[in-house]
């Protein structure tokens, strides 16, 4: 008898064992959430829900100082969509004037299908300026196509790249722009941001990039403008049009706070979007990526914008 209830003594230690090493092992795999907070700053590594939709990636930061006023994600790899092209015309920008004229030719063969384009032809002569402005108004991969090519085969002093080749090497510098500017988890392949595995980023890279390119008056005066027309030789001219609803005072997502930035949107990447705002003479930069609709992406930029003290 005595042997049987050690048996069974032994039997419930086993098994208490078992259940609480079970809810350890459990517990290890619950998402940790982080929250810092002080008089002024919160930053979480939660998921936010925003009209019935978990939204991942989100930042809002103070632009001169970049202090996170609240981040989700803000550290983990992400399709860029056509933010992409931030960094596309900052690096144009370090190697050529905003005067350079560029004449557009056979990159546009490079475009792919369906993509948002601002509607350049090949003999058309614009600005770097001008071309920047399709490609961050109007969100045109053909302008990003031909500001790559042109401002390679420029720097590498080699007409004769191929439109590919030229791309290639345009992207090499675009790399080392991110790099130079502290976007050291940013990397790219193409200068229009479509999806591919290779190319990556990450929202807190993003404002670092944005930052800097608020520096730039050839992307601040292109973010900013709900519509502009140029000039592309021949007494022709073309109209670019804001995608960014934030700016259109028809919009019922308008905002006279915001002063820029860039929409984007790709199967991978969803809906995104990068803002700039001034509230009370501090400017601050907001990022929302992976939204599924363009009114969940406006929706939850409003809803953290509030977040500004």
């Amino acid at each position: 008898m005595k042997r049987l209830w050690l048996f069974l003594i032994v039997v419930v230690l086993c098994l208490t064992t078992v259940s609480c090493s079970a809810s350890k092992e459990a517990m290890a795999t619950v998402p940790t959430t982080t929250v810092t907070t002080t008089t002024t700053t919160t930053t979480t590594t939660t998921s936010a829900t925003v009209a019935g939709e978990r939204v991942r990636y989100l930042g809002l930061y103070e632009a001169d100082t970049q202090e996170p006023l609240h981040e989700s994600w803000a550290e983990e790899r992400i399709y860029p969509a056509s933010l992409v092209k931030i960094t596309t015309a900052y690096t144009a920008l370090r190697y050529l004037s905003g005067d350079t004229e560029i004449t557009v030719g056979s990159e546009l063969s490079l475009v792919k299908a369906h993509s948002s384009v601002c509607h350049i032809q090949r003999g058309h002569r614009l600005t770097l300026r001008d071309l920047i402005a399709g490609m961050l108004i109007s969100s045109g991969n053909d302008a990003a196509y031909t500001l790559a090519v042109n401002v390679a085969r420029t720097v590498a002093q080699d007409a004769d790249l191929t439109d590919k080749d030229a791309v290639a090497y345009f992207c090499g510098l675009m790399n080392e722009t991110a790099r130079d500017l502290g976007a050291v988890n940013s990397h790219y392949v193409n200068p229009e941001g479509w999806d591919d595995e290779r190319q990556y980023t990450t929202v807190r890279d993003l404002s670092l990039l944005i930052r800097k390119a608020m520096r730039m008056p050839e992307i601040c005066d292109a973010v900013s403008a709900v519509e502009k027309t140029v000039s592309v030789g021949n007494g022709q001219t073309l109209t670019f049009r804001n995608t960014n609803l934030f700016l259109h005072q028809s919009s019922n997502f308008y905002d006279e706070r915001v002063t820029g930035f860039k929409t984007g949107s790709t199967s991978h990447a969803g809906k995104c979007l990068a803002t700039t705002l001034v509230k009370d003479g501090k400017t601050y930069i907001a990022i929302v990526m992976n939204c599924s609709t363009d009114t969940d992406r406006y929706k939850t930029m409003q809803t953290l914008l509030e977040r500004i003290p």
